[in-house]
């Protein structure tokens, strides 16, 4: 199948971006424009006759760019493919991700350089690979949760811009140096379309120079399509994108760069280690959050917690349609939870999870059973209608599966990207379900209000809520919720309450305003895809997830 582009079907809007220019220079943050040197794409998958192509758009006029793409499986992030991309200006590059019979593999018919070369057919797509999760890569082990390649059929992708090839085509591409000028010359497109020479950057130790790569500029955008080949379903979307993600304060470096075949650079590599988080205030006006050193941090101390910061959500909201012929998946994926959850060794691996100290997740990564890991985070569920349900008659949710000790009426996200299947009352999560996830979790709707009233529940929104439970002792998203009744109306409503204890916070002395601030929730990321089948004919939604944050 031929990798192609595309928009959206829904652009998430953010308001008040005026307030951008509060913005802390060299603080990560989420780009409001969908443009940055960190792009995220909340999901792929090859199963239930899907596939997935991505793009990935230089829109700088002047750089040539050296990007790491990213395919990391969905149970445990673990990376089930890398290499390198180079990006001449203006440049734009498609891949398409199909299963091969036993996994996942990537093809790609555009012409732009990647290392190593990747096949341009589906027969020639470059398979993924066990390696990491199985222990077969230096520093790793078996991490319990399934030696299949299975496992590599779904995940999420990262692209991280690794710098600007020193070529003097601007200032920041100045000064050059022969290599620089040679890698640009060498990836740039000639009339015909075609690179000149993708062999000279099919080498390692491709800049040795510290001029020879600049500091990354920004300027990715991208599209990810999620395609049904039988039914014709399509979802699209636009990845998250990260600005001000990498700079260490040096005119010229090549400190971001790793050749192909390293693991380096991810997440962690945030540089400085700082945030901006842009809320909305009590009363209802706009504020940013400036935390300028995240490694000085009381809870986790280290540099992913800046980007932990940027996604951390109090509540995941979005819409489902369960009507006749209707079926809703949410995708919810934590782009970070690798570096907090990974079990200590093999054998920790394989016994029961255990409680994590630091960070905003609740456990390891584990099982006492082979091949069974997950790590698993509460969140407590509100359904609603279109007419605004529930009713006082309505009983509430029940969210599968619930977890042992866990508060009523909760459930679990349990792996790094869960694909949730939204049950209609009287249905199974398998008859539901869009993407049919080895990684899932399913919230069965309750039944109609009172007799003779009109059908309720077949479409509306849904809130979850992450919170810790009403015992839990260790981190998490560092808020208790419960059911409670509006005063006024008698509905059911979810309580969110204050807890002393987990989620991420911040010293007062490293933060813009020198007061401790409690960054309550999960950091996530993802979407609703709402599937319709009429005629045998498929048509098909992607909705981004909206959130509220719960900082104090």
């Amino acid at each position: 199948m031929k990798a192609f582009k595309t928009k959206s079907l829904c652009a998430a809007v953010l308001a008040g971006i005026g307030a951008a220019g509060s913005m802390q220079a060299g603080a990560v943050n989420i780009s409001a424009d969908n443009t940055g040197q960190v792009l995220l794409y909340p999901y792929y998958t090859v199963r239930n006759g899907f596939v997935t192509s991505l793009t990935v758009v230089n829109t700088d006029q002047d750089h040539t760019k050296a990007v790491k793409v990213r395919f990391l499986e969905g149970r445990n992030s673990a990376e089930v493919l890398d290499f390198n991309l180079f990006l001449s200006p203006r440049d734009v590059w498609t891949a398409s991700v199909v299963d091969n019979g036993t996994g996942a593999a990537v093809f790609s018919v555009d012409r732009s350089c990647t290392a190593p070369a990747l096949g341009n057919t589906a027969a020639t797509a470059q398979p993924f690979v066990n390696f990491y999760y199985t222990g077969q890569v230096a520093g790793t082990f078996n991490d319990n949760g399934g030696a299949s390649l299975d496992r590599t059929r779904e995940g999420y992708v990262e692209v991280i811009e690794m710098g600007v090839v020193g070529n003097n085509a601007d200032t920041a591409a100045a000064p050059s140096t022969a290599q620089g000028n040679a890698v640009a010359t060498a990836v740039k497109h000639a009339a015909t379309g075609t690179p000149a020479n993708c062999a000279v950057v099919r080498v390692n130790g491709l800049f040795p120079g510290a001029n020879d790569l600049h500091q990354p500029a920004g300027g990715l955008i991208g599209s990810g399509i999620i395609i049904n080949t039988t039914t014709g379903v399509e979802f699209a979307y636009n990845p998250v994108a990260l600005a001000n993600f990498f700079f260490d304060g040096l005119v010229t470096s090549n400190d971001l760069y790793s050749d192909p075949g390293n693991l380096n650079p991810d997440l962690r590599n945030v540089s400085p280690a700082r945030s901006d988080v842009f809320i909305e205030d009590g009363a209802g006006g706009a504020a940013v959050r400036t935390v300028t050193d995240w490694t000085a941090a009381p809870t986790s101390g280290q540099a992913i917690d800046a980007v932990s910061a940027v996604f951390m959500r109090s509540a995941i909201n979005n819409e489902y349609d369960v009507s006749t012929g209707f079926r809703t998946d949410w995708v919810i994926t934590a782009p970070t939870k690798r570096f907090y959850v990974q079990a200590a060794s093999a054998a920790a691996a394989a016994a029961a999870p255990t409680a994590l100290t630091v960070g905003p997740f609740n456990q390891t990564f584990a099982s006492a059973t082979a091949g069974a890991a997950q790590s698993c985070d509460t969140v407590f569920p509100q359904a609603y209608d279109r007419e605004e349900a529930p009713y006082a008659s309505v009983a509430g949710i029940q969210f599968s599966p619930i977890p042992v000790g866990a508060p009523a009426g909760t459930g679990q996200l349990c792996f790094e990207s869960t694909v949730l299947t939204v049950v209609p009352n009287g249905g199974t999560a398998a008859g539901s379900s869009v993407f049919a996830s080895t990684s899932p979790a399913s919230l069965t709707l309750p039944a109609n209000g009172a007799a003779g009233a009109a059908p309720q529940y077949t479409a509306g929104w849904i809130s979850l809520y992450p919170t810790r439970g009403a015992a839990a002792s260790n981190n998490g998203p560092g808020q208790g919720v419960a059911a409670g009744t509006n005063a006024v109306t008698g509905i059911p409503i979810a309580v969110v309450t204050t807890d002393a204890l987990g989620g991420l916070r911040n010293v007062a002395a490293n933060h813009s305003d020198a007061v401790l601030r409690r960054y309550r929730g999960l950091p996530v990321i993802g979407f609703a895809a709402i599937q319709a089948i009429a005629g045998g004919q498929g048509y098909g939604g992607l909705f981004p997830h909206k959130f509220a944050r719960n900082i104090q």
